[in-house]
């Protein structure tokens, strides 16, 4: 079971990859223009507990603002999605 997740970024990096680790598992992901995944990109790095629902991972991201630029309920495999409070 994953222990941690985490995603950062770095000089070297465009502004929208980022890179995920899930325990021994690491992904690059790219984040749409949205002002919301530019919030996300600066809060970065971020390290936490990995929570499932079904088959989906997620973790805790402080301090963003979920402006539902691209909101769906319609997800693929694959695709990085924000959910704010």
């Amino acid at each position: 079971m994953a222990t941690g997740c985490t995603g950062g970024n770095s000089m070297a990096d465009p502004p929208n990859k980022i890179r995920i680790t899930v325990g021994s598992v690491q992904l690059e992901a790219e984040l749409k223009p949205t002002k919301t995944a530019r919030e996300v990109y600066a809060a970065l790095p971020v390290e936490g507990p990995v929570n499932t629902w079904g088959e989906e991972f997620y973790c805790k991201v402080d301090g963003v603002k979920d402006h539902r630029e691209t909101a769906t309920n319609h997800v693929k495999v694959g695709d990085v999605a924000f959910w704010g409070a």
